[in-house]
C-alpha cells in the first residue's frame, strides 16, 4: 500500500506539470529512486533546476523533488545551476552526482558536516561529499595516514582483502606498493577526483614487536593471533595491570587456533591434550604406544624464536609442566610443517588451523573426555579447547585517523569478516546448526566426567527443548559467579540484534539456554545459568524495543550439563560458564 500511495503521490505531481519540451538523449537517461525503497523509475532527464528533477518516462513525465530520491546517471547534476544559497546555507553533493542536501551548517570537526535542513539534523561525512557555499571550510583534501602491524602471512593476506573490499564499496580506488620485507607494503586510497584520500602502511610482525610498535605510537592498529597476557601488556606499555583499561582496547576480530597434523595414511581418529603434550615432550615417541604401528613418531616443528612454537609452549606444554623435546626437526614456515608431514606416514607436527592444507587433522580429547573436531562452528563457539581470538589493539586517548576507524568497523562487520574466512580463519558472523550435526557435543554430554549423578532427567530436558530447533554461533560467556558479559559477547547481542530488524529471525522463537560450570551446589548452579539466560534476554529486548516483546524469547537454564570444556580447569570452566542461543 505504501508504494501506491508514492507512486500515486509522484503521478498527481507529473500530471501538474503540462507539456514540456523534453531533451531526452541516451546520455541524458537517469534513474530516481527514493531512500526507503518505494519508489524507483527510470527516465530521460527533461531538466532539473537545483531543487526538482523533471524526467520523461512511459508513464509520462515526472515532476521529483531531489530531497526525496538518490539520482543515478551521468546527466543526474549535469547543467544544474549552482543553488542559490544565504549566507550561512551550504550545500553538501555527493562526488560523481546524486545525492545533495542543502541547510544551515551547524558544525564542522573536520571530519563530518552538521547540516540542518528542512527534514531534519544531519551528520554527512566529508571525504564522500563536496561543499558548495560560502559558508563552506577552506581545506584541502587531507590525506590521512595509519600503519597496521600484523601477522606475517594470513595477516598480510587478510588487511591486503579488507582495504580493497572496503574501497570498493565507498567507490574509492586503491594502489598497491610493496616496501620490501622489512617495510612491508603500502596502500595509496584515492577518490574519483583523483586526491589521495589514505595511505595505510601494513608490517609483519610477532604480537609482542607489534605491541610494542603501538606503544611507541609506530603503528596505529596492532593485531595479534592471540590474546596477550596482562603482566605482558603492562611491561610493553609500562603500566599497572590496574590501569591498562585507560592505555589500550582490545577487540576480537576472528577466531583461529592451533592444532595437531598427522599424515592422512595415520588411522589416529583422537588423540588427547596430555598425548599432544607427551609427544611433543618426548614422553611418548612411538605410534604403537597410541596403538599404532611400531615406528618412531617423527616431530617437525619450527624455531624457538618462532610465535608458533612460543604458542605451543604456553597453551600445551607449560600446564602439563612440560619441556619441547631437544630431536624436532626444525623447518622455516608452516607451509614447510604441512609438506613434511605430508611426505612422512609418521609424522607429527601443531600448527595454526588456518595454516593447514592437506594432513588429517585428529579431534582432540581433554581429562574429562570431552571430544572435541575443529570446525569452523566449534571455533565460533569457542568449545574447541585451543581457540585462539585475533584481536586490534589500539592506544587509548589518541587521535586515529576517521578512515582507520571506518576500517576497524568494516573488519567487525560480516562484509569484512569474508576476507578471514578466505584465509582460513573462522569469522565472527552468525552461523547455525541443528542439534543431529553437533555430534561431539552430544557425546560429551553423555560422556563427560566426572558426571553429576542424579541429573539425567535434566539433560533429558535439555534435549527435548532443543532437538527440533537449530543453534546460532554466537555463544554468550560470563566472568565466575556473574552476568557480566565478556568483550566479544557484548558485540554479539548486535549481531543477534542484526538478525532481528532484518527480518531473518521472522517468526522464529529465540531460546536462550543457560550453563555453568560445576563449582557450587547443582541448585545454585541452575539458579545462576537461569540468571544469565535473563540477562541476555534484557540486553536483546534493549537493543529491539518495537522488534520483539518479551514473549519472543523464551528461558532456560539447566545449570552444570553438557559442559564444553573439563570443570577441572580454569580454562574448561570458564568455556561451561555460557549462555547458548537457539532458534525454532
Amino acid at each position: 500500500m505504501k508504494t501506491i500511495i508514492k507512486a500515486s503521490l509522484f503521478a498527481l505531481a507529473a500530471s501538474a506539470l503540462g507539456a514540456v519540451t523534453p531533451v531526452a538523449a541516451a546520455e541524458n537517461t537517469v534513474t530516481l529512486k527514493s531512500f526507503d525503497g518505494s519508489f524507483d523509475m527510470t527516465g530521460d532527464l527533461v531538466r532539473f533546476d537545483g531543487e526538482t528533477y523533471v524526467i520523461d518516462t512511459d508513464l509520462g513525465q515526472l515532476s521529483v523533488r531531489s530531497e526525496f530520491v538518490l539520482c543515478e546517471g551521468d546527466a543526474c547534476t549535469a547543467g544544474a545551476p549552482e543553488p542559490e544559497l544565504e549566507s550561512n546555507q551550504i550545500t553538501l553533493r555527493a562526488f560523481g552526482g546524486g545525492a545533495e542536501f542543502t541547510g544551515e551548517m551547524l558544525d564542522f570537526d573536520g571530519e563530518s558536516y552538521v547540516l540542518l535542513t528542512n527534514v531534519g539534523e544531519l551528520t554527512i561525512r566529508s571525504e564522500f561529499v563536496e561543499c558548495i557555499g560560502d559558508s563552506c571550510p577552506s581545506f584541502e583534501t587531507v590525506t590521512e595516514t595509519f600503519s597496521v602491524a600484523v601477522p606475517a602471512g594470513a595477516g598480510e593476506f587478510i588487511i591486503g582483502e579488507v582495504v580493497y573490499q572496503f574501497a570498493s564499496e565507498k567507490s574509492l580506488n586503491v594502489t598497491q606498493s610493496f616496501l620490501g620485507q622489512v617495510k612491508g607494503t603500502e596502500y595509496y586510497v584515492g577518490n574519483d577526483l583523483g586526491e589521495l584520500v589514505s595511505e595505510i602502511v601494513v608490517t609483519s610482525s610477532d604480537a609482542t614487536s607489534a605491541l610494542e610498535a603501538l606503544a611507541a605510537g609506530d603503528v596505529t592498529y596492532a593485531i595479534t593471533r592471540h590474546q596477550v597476557s596482562d603482566a605482558e601488556l603492562s611491561r610493553i606499555f609500562n603500566v599497572q595491570d590496574s590501569e591498562l583499561g585507560n592505555v589500550v582496547s582490545a577487540t576480537t576480530i576472528a577466531l583461529d587456533t592451533i592444532l595437531p597434523i598427522i599424515n592422512p595414511a595415520n588411522d589416529r581418529f583422537s588423540v588427547s591434550m596430555e598425548q599432544v603434550a607427551e609427544i611433543l615432550s618426548g614422553g611418548i615417541n612411538n605410534w604403537s604406544q597410541l596403538g599404532g604401528d611400531d615406528a618412531p613418531i617423527n616431530v617437525y616443528g619450527l624455531g624457538a624464536d618462532a610465535e608458533l612454537t612460543g604458542l605451543i609452549n604456553s597453551e600445551i606444554l607449560d600446564p602439563a609442566s612440560a619441556k619441547l623435546r631437544s630431536d624436532v626437526n626444525v623447518l622455516d614456515s608452516s607451509d614447510d610443517l604441512n609438506i613434511a608431514v605430508l611426505d612422512d606416514e609418521y609424522g607429527f607436527a601443531v600448527t595454526y588451523r588456518s595454516e593447514i592444507i592437506d594432513p588429517k587433522v585428529p579431534s582432540i580429547r581433554n581429562t574429562c573426555d570431552i571430544v572435541s573436531t575443529a570446525t569452523p562452528f566449534s571455533l565460533q563457539t569457542e568449545e574447541y579447547p585451543l581457540v585462539m581470538r585475533w584481536y586490534v589493539y589500539s592506544r587509548k586517548g589518541v587521535a586515529i585517523p576517521p578512515i582507520a576507524t571506518n576500517i576497524l568497523e568494516y573488519i567487525q562487520a560480516d562484509e569484512g569478516q569474508q576476507a578471514f574466512k578466505a584465509a582460513g580463519l573462522a569469522g565472527l558472523d552468525v552461523a547455525t546448526r541443528p542439534l543431529y550435526e553437533q555430534g561431539d557435543r552430544l557425546m560429551s554430554t553423555i560422556l563427560a566426567k566426572p558426571y553429576l549423578g542424579g541429573v539425567l532427567p535434566v539433560v533429558r530436558d535439555y534435549f527435548t527443548e532443543v532437538v527440533e530447533g537449530e543453534r546460532l554461533s554466537p555463544t554468550f560467556r560470563f566472568l565466575s559467579g556473574s552476568t557480566s558479559l565478556d568483550e566479544r559477547s557484548q558485540r554479539d547481542i548486535k549481531r543477534i540484534s542484526d538478525m532481528v530488524t532484518d527480518g531473518v529471525l521472522r517468526n522464529k522463537e529465540i531460546v536462550l539456554v543457560g550453563f555453568s560450570d560445576s563449582v557450587g551446589s547443582f541448585g545454585a548452579n541452575i539458579g545462576l545459568s537461569q540468571a544469565r539466560a535473563n540477562q541476555v534476554k534484557s540486553l536483546i529486548l534493549d537493543e529491539n524495543i518495537g522488534f520483539l516483546n518479551a514473549d519472543d524469547i523464551q528461558t532456560l537454564g539447566f545449570g552444570p550439563i553438557a559442559p564444553v570444556g573439563c570443570n577441572e580447569t580454569v580454562d574448561g570452566r570458564a568455556m561451561n560458564r555460557r549462555v547458548e542461543v537457539w532458534v525454532r
